[in-house]
């Protein structure tokens, strides 16, 4: 791998660039090829890393956070100083979706690929109001039904699944954690068996 230097990040992130990434592994031992090239693309300025959490799952247990992660160790060095950090309920809210036995490397990033756009649209009195990404299972059907390999008649699936925030007040919008939580908490009180646990872990998950 190319050795490159570290980019020079003595500049405030640009609040309009930042979002997460969750990369989810079947193992750890998928980590070090992972932490490689995100550490590539660091070095490239194509990210600034603002922080990061590895979430691991053993068995049909809640995920938990690995206190002590060395298989990201390469990856932390290069986290950039910020005020900004994950809170324990933006890695729960990740932790909720972990399948059992896997792990998952969330990444806090801004992405500096997009720099130039986001400079041109500020210019233009604009701003960049939302974004997400389509799963890879949508975009393929709507792959094959282009090519004509679906019945005809059949309805497209949309490409995405939410809209942009439209600033729902968060005392109207369901807590998965608080629920996740609480499904954890019956489980370790007997009330829930492991089973039950994660059939109701995945309807909040899916919702």
């Amino acid at each position: 791998m190319t050795d490159l230097p570290l980019p020079r990040v003595g500049h405030a992130p640009d609040a309009d660039l930042i979002g997460y990434i969750s990369i989810s592994v079947p193992s750890l031992d998928g980590l070090p090829g992972i932490v490689a090239s995100v550490s590539e693309l660091v070095r490239m300025d194509r990210i600034r890393l603002i922080d990061l959490a590895l979430l691991h799952r053993r068995g049909r247990a809640p995920a938990v956070t690995t206190p002590a992660p060395p298989d990201i160790g390469p990856l932390t060095e290069l986290v950039a100083e910020s005020p900004v950090r994950l809170s324990d309920h933006d890695i729960g809210l990740i932790a909720a979706t972990v399948a059992p036995g896997s792990a998952s490397l969330v990444l806090l990033v801004e992405g500096r690929w997009a720099s130039p756009m986001a400079a041109a649209v500020r210019e233009a009195g604009g701003c960049l109001s939302g974004g997400e990404r389509v799963a890879a299972d949508l975009f393929l059907d709507r792959m094959r039904q282009s090519e004509g390999d679906d019945p005809a008649g059949v309805e497209p699936r949309d490409l995405l699944v939410r809209g942009p925030s439209l600033g729902v007040p968060s005392e109207l919008a369901v807590d998965p954690v608080a629920q996740v939580r609480a499904l954890a908490a019956m489980v370790a009180r007997g009330i829930l068996s492991e089973e039950q646990y994660e059939a109701q872990r995945r309807r909040i998950v899916d919702a």
